[in-house]
Order: C-alpha cells, then structure tokens, then sequence
C-alpha cells in the first residue's frame, strides 16, 4: 500500500551490494519505505528484500503446440518444425540427399525458432507473426522445387563477362531473369510481397549462420531455393555465399534438382536422368556474383576452379588474364592460379606451366610455397628437360623470360637458385617426388638400384660415393665435422648475412620492437602510440654500439638467460656469479663480452621465478659483480618494461664503426686455429634461449635463420650454488659449420644442390641433387647465390 516509486531513490545506495554483505552495518543508517528509520535487521527485512528484488519473469512449457505460463494462462504459440520425414521427398526430383536435408532443415529451424523475421510485414518488435511463418514454411521445408528455375545467364560456363558498360547491360538483363522467375515463383506459391521480403531475410540470415558454422551442405540447399524463388541478393549477401564455398572445395560439384529445368538441360546434354547430373555451385554463386557486382579474387578463383574442373585450363588462364587487366588486377592471389599450374602441369603441358609460374612469381599478392616450386620442377624432370643430350626438350618461351638456358643441366641450376632465394627448405613428400621425376627420365643416368618409389615408401640414405657422370638425385648424409657431402664430394657452405641483409635485419629488430613491447606491457594498457618509445630506445642502444670508441664487443652474453642457467634448484637464484664466470671464460679464448641485462635485476630486490615466484635481495658479492662489469665497460643495462632479446640481438649485428674503424672482426679458420678461438662471425651470441615464436622469425625467416646458425653459440657448466663452482670447465657449442636451407656448390661435374627437409631432423640429412654434364669445360657453376 506504501508508494515505493517515492521511497525507490532512497534505496540507491543499498543497491550497488549485496543484502548479505551489508549485515554488519549499522542498520539505522538505511531508512524504509515508511520514512522511519530501522531498529534492527531483524524487522521489515523480509518486507526490504522483496522490493529490492527484480520482478520475476514467467517461465514457459509446452502444451500440444501452446505455450503457458505458471498461472496457466495461455499466450501466443511458437513455431513448430514439421516432421523431417515427412517433408523430405526421396525420389529423383529432390534437391538433395536426405543428409544435406537434415543439415538444411536444422538451420532453417533454429532460424525460424529463435530468429525474429524481418520483413515488411513485421510488428513494432520486428517479429513475424506465427501464422505467416507457417505459411512460408510450407515451401521453405519442400525438398524438391516448385517451379522451372529459369536463369540461364549462370551458365557462362565460367567465361569471360563483359566490364564498363558491357557489364552494366549483363546486371540489367539478370535483373530481368530474376524478376521473371520471382513473378514466376510468386504466383505459384502463393506468397505474397510481405512473405516474399521475409524469405529474402531468411536467405540473408542462412548464408550468416552458415558461414559462423561452417554449414556448406545446407547453403547447397538454400542456394537452389534462392535461385527457384529468384532472390535478388546484395554483394555482401553473395560474399557470405562465395566464403562458405571457397572453403569447402568438395562443393565443386552436386546433384541437379529442377526437374526439366533450363538450368539441367544446359548441364546435362543430352541426359534426362537429373539425379545422375552435375552442378558447379561455387561457380554458380560466383558468376551470380560477378554479373552483378565487379569480380573479386575469390569469385573468380571460383570459376577458374570450375573451368579446370571440366578440363579447359586454357579458358580459365583467359579468364584470370581477363580479371588481371582490370583494376582489381594486383589482388590475384596464389590460390587463383594453382588450379591452372597443376591442371597444365598435370597435362605435361610444360610451356604453359613455366610462362604461368613465371607470372606467379611476379604478381604481388601470389606468395609461393615450397611445394609450387617443387610442382613445376618435378614436372620438367619428369620429361627430361633437364638432360644434358639429345633427348631433352626445349622450353621455347624459357630465354622470353629472363633465363640463359631452355632446357639442359644450366635450366635446373638456374631454376633452383631463384627457388633458394623464396625458399628455405622442402617436405619429405616433396624429396620423394623429386627423386621419382628424375627416374622416371633419366635412370639410364642413376645407379643401378634406382626405381620409383611407390607411395609409402620411404627415401633410403645413401653415403656412397657417386660416379663422376651419375645423375645424383637421392638422400644423403652430410659429415658434421668437415661438411662434405659423400655422394657428390661436395662441402657445404655456412651461408651468412651480407650487408645488405644485416642492415635489413637492424632495421627489422627496431620495427618490431615496438608490437613486442606493446604486448609485453598490455596489463599496463600502454597504446600503440607509446610503445614507438621502444623503437627509440633501441636506436639509442645503437648509436650507442656505433660510438663507443673502446676496445669492440665480439661476444655478447644474454645476462638473464646465464644468470638463470641450472638454477632450478632450492637454494638456486638468480647468480651474478655465472655471468662473471663466462665472462672470464670468454677472455680467455680471446673474447671481449658486453653483457646485457635487463634492469630488473639491477635492483636491490626483485622477483624470480625459479620453480615459482619468489623474492631475492642482492647481496654485497653480486653486487661487487655488476660493479666490476660496468667499470670495464661491459653492462648494458636495459630500460625497464624493455625486452632484452631485441638489444643483444641488435648488439650481435651492429658495424661498432668507432671501435672497429668499419672494419669486419669476423674470424677466418686459420686466424682460428692459431688463436684458439671459434671461427666465424662476430660478435657472437652467448645463449641457451631456443627462441621459438620469435617475432623476427615472422618479419623475415631466412634473415632470422643466417643470423641464428652464424651467431648464436650454446655453452654448458656446472652450476654454481650461491658464489661456490665444484667444476671449473665451461662448453660452447660452435655456431653452425653449414648452412640450413638449399644451397649450391661446385663439384668436378657440375653443381651439387642440397635441400634441407622438414622432417629430416636427424644426422644433417639432406636430398643432393647433381645432373652430369656431356661436357665439363663447358660448365659453369651456379653456386654463388
């Protein structure tokens, strides 16, 4: 009987809490409804909980088909599916098998159940009414059509469509289709123009649904009811379309529904039988797509797949030139041009594959893969134009296109160094349909038990010493120690940064600085535009490294990840000891180290996480240590919030063109071996981080891999316990003595290519490929790269 909206804003403030957490406080500070105030929690407070609560809502069950309250009241019904064997018609003229239905079906429900309907004859909450819905459904559940489908224009077979003007004539004579077959579909169905603009938001919803849930098969069945009720869709409808079907490349093909149709009879020929027919979906969609709307990359890739599905390559290499000449020309991506380049390689059609390759390899947006390489090269020794007589054929377009030779050893050297320079190394399914290629043409050239391997089988190792005018196409071993290869007696090379590079790669350490420290600190919220703060930092860093006009750096030791070394123990911490200890090892095998630390552990105390977090406090020995190195000049003590990675990484690469007067202080073999240092470049990197899912690796991976295998050096001790070393002796692991990825190198007959294969990870496997020449003088190695 008490007015609550009056006495409601006095509650305010019992609603930011909980009724229970406020049990201890004074109950006389919170007035009630009444105006007079509490004497205990104990009175009105059942009368207080109930008006603070939130009005219950109803809660529903089902009735035969009628939804009531808990009162019993009856209220409006909701919309009940029909029986899916009842409506599904197993016979010829269906759209589709009973499992494509029900994928349909559970859609097309859960889109009529939980879906308000938009449309125009929707009520103020855009809601259709349950009558309407049951009126729609009718046809929306039919598994065979209506009506003829009558929209010839789909059947471009996937051609070449007009631009400009031509193109705005192909969108208004398809407009015209689509209102002949609505008018058509409309007046045998019965809907009128408010059912028709529900339909065309359920087609909306279906193709949004179906993309969130990957449902390919139940758009195959609502894009043929689109098509019967001549559903005019927008572009971004088209695209939701074309995502679910480019994904799904088993809906290239499916059964033909419209008994009669136009639509069957310009698939089918001269059959009758509709269940016995093929319908390209995907290309449907895609030219539906393109005659009114301008072509995409996806819709035309689309009907290229169509194309070289029915077997003409040559009409879809027509269309994808047709769609490169247009403004959308530079967005053609590799996925376009695949199914052409395997259909010609396929068809040994080896003219047409090396021009399309060669264009592949042009267009900005097609980023080759290994196996597309592999692909093209398979193909060509496999018709023996890489044979050095008689037998070998010749690519007549292959000097059009910028190469020396067309056919011979000289091509496969030439085609394999620009795949060295796009490509670090290859799979083993590739390895192995290399060496078949080259049986399959040339074993008149190999050892005697070379056959082709059936495709289970696995590439055996050979490390005998090969003939000097044996074809060498195999698995092989290569010596840890002296880097040679025993088939072809060829020594691998440690392929390192050149300049060009290194600068590239200082470059690239300072860009992506800035996301690494954004995600290191995004518990602080730091935005992106304060993290270019690291991109600074680490400049400083250089031009400090440049400057210094001391004694140069040629080690730098990662102070964190040294310090933390065998540590994980219970009396382990993070030791200031082991940084000293290395380096003084480095000293002594004449090294100059710069330690870089990060300034966490600069501090008097701070946090480590050595089997769990926990605090350590710097004592006067560690601290004497960190003292000692920065009056040598040897600290670099990183700024806080600051990744360490980037500054020695950064420190391993920079010129230090004071110090070193720009000179290199890399080390020879020989200055090596009289000195009993390590040989190769400087400076080199003292770490144990294996640096997996570093940022570099994605900036550029064959950068990130020539600097790993050239400067990064492991090393291996005892670990201390507080300031105490039971062992004295110290390991380095040197730097890698060959390079990882495919490289070239001379032999007495001809150049000897080695691949690194992904899953040879065990005793410095490689596949080593060699073609004999007829005649050595002529040769010319190809191994410089």
């Amino acid at each position: 009987s008490r007015n609550y909206e009056k006495a409601r804003p006095r509650f305010s403030s019992l609603r930011k809490y909980p009724w229970e957490k406020r049990k201890h406080a004074d109950a006389t500070h919170f007035p009630n409804p009444t105006g007079r105030y509490l004497t205990g929690l104990s009175q009105h407070s059942e009368n207080i909980k109930t008006m603070r609560e939130k009005p219950m809502k109803p809660k529903f069950k089902f009735t035969d088909g009628n939804m009531k309250n808990k009162l019993g009241t009856s209220i409006e019904p909701v919309f009940q599916p029909p029986d899916a064997n009842m409506t599904y018609a197993d016979n010829f003229t269906s759209y589709c098998s009973k499992e494509e239905y029900l994928d349909y079906y559970e859609v097309l429900s859960e889109i009529f159940i939980k879906g308000d309907l938009k449309g125009k004859g929707a009520d103020k909450k855009g809601k259709a009414s349950l009558e309407d819905k049951q009126f729609m459904s009718k046809w929306l559940y039919r598994s065979e059509p209506l009506v003829q489908t009558n929209l010839s224009m789909l059947h471009n077979e996937g051609g070449k469509l007009s631009r400009g003007e031509g193109q705005k004539a192909n969108a208004s004579a398809f407009h015209e289709e689509l209102s002949q077959q609505k008018q058509l579909f409309m007046e045998k169905s019965g809907l009128n123009s408010i059912h028709y603009s529900y339909l065309e938001y359920i087609f909306i919803i279906f193709g949004n649904y179906c993309s969130k849930f990957n449902k390919p098969d139940a758009l195959r069945v609502a894009w043929y009811k689109a098509k019967e009720a001549g559903i005019s869709m927008s572009e971004k409808m088209c695209n939701s379309y074309l995502y679910v079907l480019t994904n799904n490349p088993s809906m290239l093909s499916g059964t033909v529904p419209e008994a009669g149709s136009i639509l069957s009879d310009l698939l089918k020929g001269n059959e009758t039988s509709v269940g016995n027919t093929k319908e390209d979906i995907p290309c449907e969609v895609a030219t539906y797509h393109d005659l009114l709307y301008k072509p995409t990359d996806r819709s035309t890739k689309l009907r290229v797949s169509s194309l070289v599905a029915i077997g003409d390559a040559a009409a879809a290499e027509e269309l994808l030139n047709d769609f490169a000449s247009g403004p959308s020309g530079d967005s053609v991506k590799l996925r376009t041009y695949l199914p052409i380049l395997k259909s010609y390689c396929d068809s040994n059609l080896c003219d047409k594959a090396f021009c399309l390759f060669s264009r592949m390899q042009r267009s900005p947006q097609a980023h080759l893969e290994p196996e597309n390489y592999v692909l093209l090269l398979s193909t060509l020794a496999q018709n023996g134009y890489f044979r050095d007589d008689n037998k070998a054929p010749h690519l007549t377009n292959a000097k059009g296109l910028g190469y020396n030779y067309n056919s011979g050893p000289m091509l496969f050297d030439e085609f394999v160094k620009h795949m060295a320079e796009d490509v670090l190394e290859i799979s083993a399914t590739s390895a192995k349909r290399l060496y078949n290629s080259f049986v399959e043409s040339s074993k008149d050239l190999m050892h005697e038990e070379a056959k082709v391997l059936p495709t289970m089988a696995l590439l055996e190792s050979n490390v005998s010493r090969a003939m000097d005018n044996e074809l060498i196409a195999g698995r092989t071993i290569i010596d840890s120690s002296t880097a040679r290869c025993p088939r072809s007696n060829a020594t691998l090379r440690l392929l390192k940064l050149n300049k060009i590079q290194r600068e590239r790669l200082h470059e690239g350490l300072i860009d992506v600085s800035a996301d690494a420290y954004h995600e290191f600190n995004k518990k602080r919220n730091v935005t992106r535009e304060e993290s270019k703060i690291a991109c600074e930092k680490l400049r400083e860093f250089s031009n400090w490294m440049n400057e210094r006009e001391q004694k140069p750096f040629t080690a730098v030791v990662d102070g964190a990840n040294v310090a933390y070394f065998g540590q994980n123990f219970h009396e382990g911490r993070f030791n200031y000891h082991q940084i000293e200890f290395l380096v003084k090892a480095l000293e002594s095998i004449h090294e100059h180290a710069l330690v870089v630390l990060p300034s966490k552990y600069t501090q008097d105390s701070f946090h480590v996480n050595l089997g769990g977090w926990r605090k350590q406090k710097m004592d006067k020995k560690e601290r004497a240590v960190l003292k000692r190195l920065e009056k040598n000049g040897q600290l670099y003590v990183t700024p806080a919030g600051f990744l360490d990675d980037y500054y020695w990484m950064l420190a391993s690469i920079s010129d230090q063109k004071n110090s070193s007067n720009s000179t290199s202080f890399a080390v020879s073999a020989e200055q090596a071996a009289k000195e009993g240092r390590f040989p190769g470049a400087r400076p080199m990197v003292l770490s144990n981080d294996l640096m997996r899912d570093h940022r570099l690796e994605l900036f550029d991976p064959r950068l990130f891999r020539r600097w790993t295998a050239s400067h990064i050096v492991n090393y291996d001790f005892t670990a201390f316990v507080n300031d105490e070393c039971i062992d004295a002796d110290i390991g380095f692991s040197t730097p890698d003595f060959f390079s990882k990825e495919i490289q070239g190198n001379p032999t007495e007959n001809g150049t000897a290519w080695h691949f690194p294969v992904t899953e040879w990870t065990e005793n410095n496997e490689r596949l080593v490929i060699r073609l004999p020449r007829t005649n050595p003088k002529e040769y010319k190695s190809f191994y410089s790269h």
